[in-house]
């Protein structure tokens, strides 16, 4: 069996793009792999997991190579722990492959003389989230502490991230925009394997609901501007204006001040939002609590929570950005709408909360559309696919 080190500062039970892909690549492909899992030691903690995810994890080694380093900020600590540590797992555990999910963790691997094969999975780039950011609107003070460290450390992150990209030869890609911006934004010239993300089917599908009079607009990410909850704010008391008792729901990790400033300035009831956090093995039965999803970001690559929770029967709207439009297909799945396009926001909302025909309709395509082609197994296979590549090149 394959030995691979990842190489992943996120995992479960701290939920995110990067540690959801992780986990789901670990479920992909446990026939195939024998995953060594270097990260943080808040992955000892399964207490939150559901017993599927904890039987996938029985399975993977973990490495908690640092502390649990928090959401907002890069762990320095996470960073230097690897470049202690990374060369003596290699050795100890035999490993044949290093697949990193970050340019800063990839560049660690290369500054150490590792000579093993190795491939990059890149989400998103330094660049794009900067831009993102800017363009939101959001004022400084108001921006999570993520988002202001990469304002500031911008010059000299992007130069880790050059100099990574200049030397890694194989990099996958989670979406074709993602490549188009390597290659014409960074002039890389190494070779991209474009693979969508997949999920854990098993966990994410459609349950028993109770008829509830009471409509749930959810929105799951982290409370940062470039994912768009200003977008959502501006768009919700039109939404009120017809629809006095729908709530919007907040769930993620970040400041709430801000947007519940927002809010108040909006002339948003409290009765019709709330802010929550949700355990990983708490998102199966969070999707299914709600009625549509909505995710109006500046800037995505293939998001997982639009793969989650249309596969968990809820239509979306999104902004038509990365390869979200391979998901949320016009009036077939839901809605696209322009980055900041608060009034596109309402004017989907309002056709999907006034019309239940074509909610259940698009719910269907949703579900059909995710179980057909995103599964962690698809997911997983085409990555073992560029592993024995790599292994037969070496």
């Amino acid at each position: 069996m394959l030995k691979v080190g990842l190489i992943s500062a996120e995992f479960l039970p701290v939920w995110g793009g990067i540690s959801s892909y992780s986990m789901n690549l670990c479920k992909g492909l446990a026939d195939k792999v024998e995953f060594h899992v270097l990260t943080t030691s808040s992955a000892l903690d399964h207490t939150s997991l559901s017993q599927e995810e904890s039987r996938i994890i029985e399975k993977v080694k973990i490495h908690a190579i640092s502390p649990a380093a928090g959401v907002a900020l890069p762990s320095l600590r996470y960073q230097l722990a690897l470049i202690r540590k990374l060369p003596k797992i290699i050795k100890e555990n035999k490993l044949d492959l290093i697949h990193t999910t970050a340019p800063m963790s990839d560049h660690i691997f290369r500054m150490i003389g590792c000579k093993i094969p190795h491939v990059l999975t890149y989400h998103t780039t330094l660049l794009a989230q900067r831009q993102a950011t800017s363009l939101s609107g959001i004022k400084f003070r108001d921006m999570h502490s993520s988002e202001k460290a990469t304002l500031i450390t911008y010059p000299f992150a992007k130069l880790i991230e050059q100099l990574s990209l200049a030397r890694t030869r194989n990099i996958i890609a989670v979406s074709n925009t993602l490549t188009d911006e390597l290659i014409n934004g960074y002039k890389y010239k190494g070779k991209i394997t474009v693979i969508h993300n997949g999920i854990d089917l098993d966990t994410f599908q459609p349950l028993e609901k109770q008829p509830n009079s009471i409509k749930r607009v959810i929105f799951i990410s982290r409370l940062v501007a470039w994912k768009g909850p200003q977008t959502v704010i501006k768009a919700i008391p039109r939404v009120l204006q017809e629809h006095k008792d729908v709530v919007f729901v907040l769930a993620g990790a970040g400041d709430t001040e801000p947007w519940e400033r927002m809010l108040n300035e909006n002339g948003v009831p409290p009765d019709n939002y709330e802010f929550c956090y949700v355990n990983y093995g708490d998102m199966p039965q969070f999707y299914n609590s709600g009625d549509i999803l909505i995710l109006p970001s500046w800037l995505e690559g293939f998001p997982m929570c639009i793969l989650e929770g249309m596969a968990s029967g809820l239509p979306a709207i999104a902004s038509n950005v990365g390869d979200v439009a391979f998901l949320v297909k016009d009036n077939e799945t839901g809605y696209l709408i322009d980055k900041g396009d608060h009034d596109a926001l309402a004017t989907g909302l309002l056709r999907l909360l006034g019309d239940e025909n074509l909610r259940n309709r698009m719910s269907q395509n949703a579900i059909d559309l995710v179980r057909s082609n995103y599964s962690a197994e698809v997911m997983g296979q085409r990555t073992f696919e560029v592993y024995q590549e790599l292994m037969e090149n070496n």
